[in-house]
């Protein structure tokens, strides 16, 4: 019993001491987010005209009322944009990266308004 106590103290200590270690592309990526994100402001619009895709799909139909004419649905509204100033050339110092994601309070977003 002692035996197996202590075999498992040890498996667990073994675990936890590498927790806080990082891979070579986890440090590569973070290294990326940091220069992406270094001097960008996302209260700044981009310098060249933005376009903007949105794409609306309608996903279901809730509930009909012919009477009172009102129509309830939930639907899935994306927009795609292109901000140069978080864009990079994927290379050996960097490690490759092709994608990278970043929260969406970090980022610069278009102004949309939707109306019915």
């Amino acid at each position: 019993m002692k035996l197996l106590f202590f075999i498992i103290l040890i498996c667990d200590l073994f675990c936890f001491s590498n927790c806080g270690t990082l891979s070579a592309s986890q440090l590569a990526e973070q290294a990326l987010i940091t220069t992406l994100l270094n001097g960008y402001n996302k209260n700044i619009r981009p310098d060249d005209q933005v376009s903007v895709d949105i794409t609306a799909s309608l996903q279901q139909i809730v509930t009909i009322d012919e009477k009172q004419q009102i129509m309830t649905s939930s639907s899935f509204i994306s927009q795609t944009w292109y901000d140069d100033r978080l864009s990079w050339t994927p290379d050996s110092s960097n490690n490759n990266i092709t994608v990278v994601m970043l929260p969406i309070t970090s980022l610069w977003i278009p102004d949309t308004m939707i109306l019915n």
